[in-house]
């Protein structure tokens, strides 16, 4: 099973870009502390995810720069050739966000999204 969830504060509001076919994507980072032993100094991974359609929408309208979430994915490599030059990408694919921290208190809190991403062939993407 590939299912990862991970809790941590993004580090930049998210990127939301449309393919040619119209399918929105949202790209963002998260800041995610490593577990530390008592005394060590707090360590922090930054991994980057990829949602789609309207979960992508809703990350672009909700998350913001260094709040607190939630999120469910799968991980995905892939690689592509640029300047001659085979790279590799290593990304976590949305499969569910869950708000944790909410700016306006007086405004509640959007519940969970998730999205059915089966009929996108993430080979055909151009970024």
């Amino acid at each position: 099973m590939n299912l990862c969830v991970f809790t941590g504060r993004l580090v930049a509001d998210p990127e939301l870009r449309y393919t040619p076919s119209g399918v929105a994507v949202a790209s963002f980072r998260m800041a995610v502390d490593r577990p530390v032993k008592k005394g060590e100094e707090k360590k922090a991974d930054f991994p980057q995810f990829k949602a789609f359609g309207k979960t992508a929408e809703f990350c672009a309208s909700y998350f913001r720069k260094g709040l607190r979430e939630t999120v469910v994915a799968q991980f995905q490599t892939g690689s592509y050739e640029k300047d001659g030059q085979k790279r590799y990408t290593n990304d976590f694919i949305v499969q569910r966000v869950f708000p944790v921290d909410w700016p306006d208190k007086n405004q509640a809190a959007p519940q969970s999204h998730d999205d059915d991403i089966s009929g996108i062939n993430l080979d055909d993407l151009p970024f």
